[in-house]
């Protein structure tokens, strides 16, 4: 069971009032019961849904962004949300652009994608990483979004200084167009991915500036763990008090920031297999995540899952948020409902490679089907 409150970032741990699962055969037993029941937006049968078909719901036509079919979807009552991926690609299907296209497709939203680099990765190691040419990265934007558009955006994994550039310059363009004010607001959710779950570095280190400066201003929200959180301000993130001031750094830049605990109390971050970083070390019973959003502090508390098949949580987490978003939830809704989503698929994955594997992003829809 999640819990979430908006409170002082100060206050005091809420009691919790599901018992964390020790072991993998435990979480697994949970996977139908009453502590994962699926919210509306998930029971058998429905789609998330815009919160409104009053609003206009093709791109805008004017300069470069121009639809020839804009007319024809405006005047549809009901159909997908849209998504678009930012991001790179993942071989193994457990996170990236994988990742994040299971996960719209889980909630009923039609997925589309840009990808910024080729990985060679399976669930132990990153083997290989090919970047993508900026100049291909923005034509697969454009083309995207000149044409079908979005509801929202969802960006991960983009290698590079000049890939971040490029990136944000595409959705400038698209968003403000030649004016000074936002023609096509759309929710973006940037998730600053810098190292894999092996523990394989994603993002060169002078990109981290750019991302800052020229990305973090057109996000809705921002998803670091703890060391991409720390990396991007410079500050401790060892403590609650300390997560507060580093995202308080961070959301000066514009976007709420939700600062994910999954990484707090263990031995080792990034995923290298030691016997304190294994999954049979001793590790703190409940995850705290934090939201700071609109100049407000929202606490979220979950059980901590005794469990390997966390690949490609953050990729999963983050496309879940940009789902609800575009369905028109505000965003501590919109991130609860997602954390949601994540514990159960979490919890339902079935063990898949020799390491770190994917979570079930369906088990939703495998649930439907029994």
């Amino acid at each position: 069971m999640l819990h979430s409150e908006a409170s002082s970032c100060h206050s005091s741990k809420p009691k919790v009032s599901v018992p964390a699962p020790r072991t993998l055969s435990e979480a697994s037993s949970l996977r139908f019961s009453k502590h994962f029941q699926p919210c509306v937006y998930y029971s058998p049968g429905k789609r998330v849904r815009p919160a409104s078909t009053e609003q206009p719901l093709g791109v805008a036509s004017p300069e470069v962004f121009e639809s020839a079919n804009s007319d024809s979807r405006d005047v549809v009552p009901h159909r997908r949300l849209r998504l678009l991926t930012i991001g790179g690609s993942d071989s193994g299907g457990g996170a990236g652009i994988q990742a994040d296209l299971k996960t719209f497709a889980a909630h009923g939203a039609y997925g589309m994608s840009a990808i910024t680099a080729l990985t060679a990765q399976n669930t132990c190691e990153v083997r290989a990483v090919q970047e993508v040419s900026p100049s291909i990265v923005a034509a697969q934007i454009d083309a995207v979004l000149q044409d079908i558009g979005a509801d929202a955006i969802k960006i991960g994994m983009l290698a590079s200084a000049e890939i971040v550039h490029a990136v944000a310059e595409r959705l400038r363009a698209y968003i403000f167009g030649n004016s000074g004010s936002a023609q096509r607001p759309l929710p973006i959710v940037v998730d600053p991915v810098m190292i894999a779950k092996s523990g394989a570095s994603l993002l060169a280190a002078d990109a981290i500036e750019v991302m800052a400066a020229e990305l973090l201003p057109l996000a809705t929200v921002v998803t670091p763990n703890l060391p991409e959180l720390e990396r991007l301000t410079g500050c401790s993130v060892a403590g609650e008090d300390e997560r507060c001031r580093a995202s308080e750094v961070l959301a000066a830049r514009g976007p709420a920031v939700l600062a994910k605990g999954g990484h707090a109390n263990r031995s080792v971050w990034g995923g290298a297999r030691t016997a304190e970083g294994s999954a049979e070390a001793e590790v703190e019973d409940i995850v705290v995540d934090l939201l700071l959003a609109a100049n407000s502090w929202y606490r979220f508390t979950h059980p901590r899952l005794a469990s390997r098949s966390t690949h490609g949580t953050g990729c999963t987490l983050s496309s879940a948020i940009a789902v609800h978003l575009a369905a028109g939830q505000d965003l501590p809704k919109a991130v609860a409902e997602a954390l949601t989503y994540l514990h159960g698929a979490i919890a339902s994955a079935y063990p898949l490679g020799r390491c770190w594997g994917p979570v079930d992003h369906v088990y939703l829809l495998e649930r439907k089907a029994t």
